[in-house]
């Protein structure tokens, strides 16, 4: 409908002003040993000072819900980025048996991330037909994910062994990225007040 192109213009509009890249501090130090399939021993003892997420200026969206009124709509929103590169800064080895890879110099690392926000807009109607967004304020987040984790360049099964450890730290940095992705997005939308964390469900 009329309606939903308004909104996804709108959308649009904030979402292209996004950084072509976030960064995030967060000092993380993460080891384990776990078996392989062949009865091959892994291992990994990792510490990483932050994250660094590039291209997302990638990002695309998909209008989940909405709920309209004459002069304003509260939606949920999916934003959606594809093969998002990620440096980590990983210092430390990733082994398997008696063969490691020392930091990860050499490893280039890729991830979808798939976020979850609602959204406030306003509507100027005339005649009761829609005919421009007056305000748009997307926010707060309310989810974070990122998922098809795949790491290449340290060679055969130290690239899987890695896929583990990036997960492991991805885990760990959930809430932080939710916290930082929500920041850059607000300061794009100075005129626009967001619930506290507190008031989410």
């Amino acid at each position: 409908g009329i309606t939903e192109k308004l909104i996804n213009g709108a959308v649009n509009g904030v979402l292209k002003m996004l950084p072509s890249e976030v960064h995030m501090e967060q000092p993380v130090a993460l080891s384990r040993s776990f078996q392989l399939p062949l009865n091959q021993s892994a291992n990994y003892s990792l510490a990483s000072p932050g994250v660094i997420i590039s291209h997302l200026d990638k990002l695309t969206f998909h209008l989940d819900s909405f709920t309209r009124t004459t002069k304003t709509a509260l939606a949920n929103i999916s934003i959606s980025a594809p093969q998002l590169s990620l440096s980590t800064g990983l210092r430390g080895a990733i082994c398997v048996d008696e063969r490691c890879a020392k930091d990860f110099h050499d490893g280039s690392i890729n991830a979808d991330l798939l976020v979850s926000a609602g959204m406030d807009v306003g509507i100027k109607s005339i005649l009761g037909v829609p005919v421009l967004v007056e305000y748009i304020c997307i926010g707060p987040i309310l989810q974070a994910e990122v998922g098809h984790v795949t790491v290449t360049g340290l060679g055969g099964l130290l690239d899987a062994v890695a896929v583990e450890a990036i997960k492991g730290l991805l885990d760990v940095l959930e809430a932080p990225l939710v916290d930082e992705l929500e920041m850059v997005i607000e300061k794009l939308q100075p005129s626009c007040s967001f619930r506290s964390k507190s008031q989410r469900s």
